[in-house]
C-alpha cells in the first residue's frame, strides 16, 4: 500500500527528468565529466552497439538509445557491466536484451559503487547463477522498470543472482517466468552489509524446481565478533515522494537485510512445501510491509532464522496459496491476514483464519501502474485487515495509509487496505442526449439522437474504458441506450438512457384534393401514425362553387404537413 523509499549515508544523484538515480560508491575519487553514450543499433557489438557503449562507459556516464533502437538486441556473449553506468532504456514494452536461451544477459562487475538499468526487458538469459543478471562482484545494482524475464539457471537465481557485498534494488519491475532449482526469480546472497530492496514489484511465475525461494530467496549470513553474533540496529526509513523512486541505499547492517514494500508475489510454484518467499538468517532491520502474498503453488513465506533475527511483517496479504506459512514466525506487527491460520498472526488489526476464506482477491492482471497487481474488492467479511489512518509500520516515518500503493495510487478512505493494493471506488459514468432538434413537450425528437457518455475512474486515474457514443435514428417509442465504464481493476458502473421517442415521418392530410368536384364540402382529417396530431388547422374561402383550401398538419415531434389547393361544388 505505501511506497517507501529509504534513504541513509550514500550520496546519490538524481538525474532530471528520467526518474532514474545514479549511485556513486563512497570513497570513489572524482572522476572526468559524465558522458551520454548513444546506442544507435540492436546489433549484439560494434559501432553503436549497446555492447560498445557499456564497453567504453566510465563513472558517472549515461547509455541512452536512438529513438529507431526497437525490437531485440540478440547477445551472442554476457554483456559485461564495470562502471557505475546508467542505462537509460526506452521501455520494457520497446526494446529487450536478450540471451537466446544460451547465454546469460547481464553480468555486473567491480569491487563497489552502483550501475542503473531502467526501461528495459531482459529476457531468455541461461547461466549456472543468475539466468538473466549476475551479480556477485561489489557493485550494487538497481533495476528500475526493468522486466527480468523467461530465463533459467542451473543451480540458483533464475532471473537474478546476487552475492556479495553489494545491494539489489528492484523498483517499479517484473521478475516472471524464470526458473532455478533454488531462488526461480530471485536469489540473493546477503553477507553483512548486503541488501535486497523490493520495492512496487511483482514477482510473478517463476519456479524453484527443487528447493526453495520459487519467487525470491533471501539469505544472510552473521558476522562473528569475539565468538558472538553482532546484530544490526534498525535505520529509520525517511519517505520522499514516489514519483520519481529514488532507490533506496544500504542500511548499516550485520547479516543482511531484506526490505520489500508495495510488491505482488504471485503464482510462483515451488515442489512439496517449498516456498515462493524463502528468508533465512536475517537482520533485525528486515521488514516486509503492504505486500500482497498469494496465490502461490507453494507455500507463500517461509522463514528460517536461526542466527538471525524476525523480520518485521505489516499490512500484508498472505492468502491462497498451498499454504500461507510455514517456518518460525515473522514478527507481525499488524494488520495483516491469512487465509488458513498457518501463519498465526496476533497482533493488533491481524487475522489469521482457521479456515480458508475467500481473501477477496481478483486475478493477477494489469490493473494500471507499471506491474500487474491482484486487486481487491471492498467486503463485509474481515476477509482483508483494514488499516487505521494513524498507523505506521517499522522505519516508516509516514503512515501507511497516506502513501501510494504498488500502482501509485492513493488510498482512497481510511481506514485503508492492507496488501499493495488499495481498493478503489467504482467508476462513474453519466450520459448526455444530444439532437439538432429539441424534444417537444410531448417527449418526442423529430431527427437523430446521439448519447454520449463521459466515464471516470473514481478516485485516481486508473485507465477507465467507456462505451463509445450511441446513435438511435429509427423511428420508434421507447428506445434505450445503455453505456458501460470499466476500470483496469475490474469494476464498472452502467448508465441508461431510456424513454427516447423519435418521429422523423412527417403527418398525413386526407380528404381534399385539388381540381376535384364535390356535390358536398369535403371533410378534411390529419393523421399521424406514430406520435398523433398535434395541430390540424384547416382554412377555407368559397368563391361561388369555387372553394380555396389551405391545410397544415403538425404531429407531437414537430413534423409538419402543408397541403394547398381548390375544389370545385357542384
Amino acid at each position: 500500500m505505501s511506497v517507501m523509499h529509504i534513504w541513509v549515508r550514500r550520496s546519490f544523484a538524481l538525474v532530471g527528468g528520467t526518474g532514474l538515480v545514479l549511485g556513486l560508491a563512497v570513497g570513489t575519487p572524482t572522476a572526468a565529466a559524465a558522458t551520454t553514450r548513444q546506442v544507435t543499433t540492436t546489433a549484439d557489438s560494434g559501432p553503436g552497439s549497446l555492447r560498445e557503449a557499456v564497453t567504453n562507459a566510465t563513472d558517472g556516464d549515461t547509455v541512452t538509445f536512438a529513438p529507431a533502437v526497437t525490437g531485440t538486441i540478440a547477445l551472442q556473449s554476457p554483456l559485461l557491466i564495470e562502471s557505475n553506468v546508467t542505462i537509460t532504456g526506452p521501455g520494457e514494452g520497446v526494446l529487450t536484451i536478450d540471451g537466446g536461451n544460451q547465454v546469460q544477459d547481464v553480468i555486473v562487475a567491480g569491487s563497489s559503487g552502483t550501475a542503473t538499468i531502467s526501461d528495459l526487458t531482459i529476457s531468455h538469459g541461461k547461466g549456472t547463477t543468475g539466468g538473466a543478471i549476475k551479480d556477485e562482484s561489489g557493485r550494487s545494482l538497481t533495476l528500475l522498470r526493468v522486466a527480468v524475464t523467461d530465463s533459467t539457471a542451473s543451480v540458483d537465481g533464475g532471473g537474478i543472482y546476487v552475492s556479495g557485498t553489494q545491494h539489489l534494488q528492484v523498483i517499479e519491475s517484473t521478475v516472471s517466468g524464470n526458473s532455478a532449482p533454488e531462488g526461480g526469480g530471485i536469489y540473493a546472497d546477503l553477507p553483512p552489509s548486503g541488501e535486497l530492496i523490493v520495492q512496487s514489484s511483482t514477482i510473478s511465475g517463476n519456479t524453484a524446481t527443487s528447493g526453495q525461494g520459487a519467487g525470491i530467496y533471501a539469505a544472510g549470513h552473521p558476522t562473528t565478533v569475539a565468538g558472538s553474533l553482532r546484530k544490526g540496529s534498525a535505520s529509520p526509513h525517511a519517505v520522499v515522494p514516489p514519483k520519481p523512486p529514488p532507490p533506496p541505499t544500504p542500511l548499516p547492517t550485520s547479516v543482511g537485510a531484506v526490505i520489500i514494500t508495495t510488491s505482488t508475489i504471485a503464482k510462483n510454484t515451488a515442489g512439496g512445501t517449498n516456498s515462493a518467499l524463502f528468508l533465512h538468517q536475517l537482520d533485525s532491520v528486515s521488514a516486509l510491509t503492504s505486500n500482497t502474498i498469494a496465490l502461490n503453488a507453494a507455500t507463500g513465506l517461509s522463514l528460517d532464522n536461526p542466527g538471525g533475527d524476525h523480520p518485521t511483517l505489516a499490512a500484508s496479504i498472505v492468502a491462497h496459496n498451498a499454504a500461507d506459512c510455514a517456518g518460525a514466525s515473522l514478527a507481525d506487527q499488524g494488520y495483516d491476514i491469512d487465509s488458513d491460520g498457518s501463519c498465526s498472526f496476533g497482533a493488533t488489526g491481524s487475522h489469521s483464519h482457521s479456515n480458508q476464506i475467500d481473501a477477496a482477491l481478483g486475478p493477477l492482471r494489469d490493473n494500471g501502474g507499471p506491474t500487474t497487481t491482484i486487486a481487491i474488492s471492498a467486503t463485509g467479511d474481515p476477509a482483508h485487515a483494514l488499516v487505521p489512518a494513524a498507523f505506521t509500520a517499522a522505519g516508516v516515518s509516514a503512515a501507511v495509509c497516506s502513501l501510494p500503493d504498488q500502482r501509485g495510487a492513493l488510498p482512497a478512505s481510511v481506514p485503508c487496505d492492507a496488501g499493495a493494493f488499495q481498493h478503489e471506488p467504482g467508476p462513474k459514468i453519466s450520459a448526455k442526449v444530444h439532437s439538432k432538434s429539441h424534444k417537444t413537450h410531448y417527449g418526442w425528437y423529430n431527427s437523430p439522437v446521439r448519447v454520449t457518455f463521459t466515464c471516470l475512474a473514481g478516485a485516481t486515474s486508473i485507465a477507465v474504458t467507456c462505451t463509445h457514443d450511441v446513435l438511435l435514428k429509427h423511428n420508434g417509442r421507447n428506445q434505450r441506450a445503455t453505456g458501460k465504464a470499466h476500470t483496469q481493476d475490474g469494476l464498472s458502473a452502467t448508465t441508461s438512457v431510456h424513454g427516447v421517442n423519435i418521429d422523423r415521418t412527417a403527418p398525413t392530410i386526407h380528404g381534399a384534393k385539388s381540381g376535384h368536384t364535390y356535390s358536398n364540402t369535403p371533410t378534411i382529417t390529419c393523421k399521424d401514425a406514430l406520435s398523433g396530431i398535434a395541430r390540424c388547422a384547416i382554412d377555407r374561402h368559397k368563391h361561388g362553387k369555387r372553394v380555396d383550401y389551405s391545410v397544415t398538419a403538425v404531429d407531437k415531434a414537430g413534423n409538419a404537413t402543408t397541403s394547398k389547393g381548390t375544389y370545385q361544388l357542384s
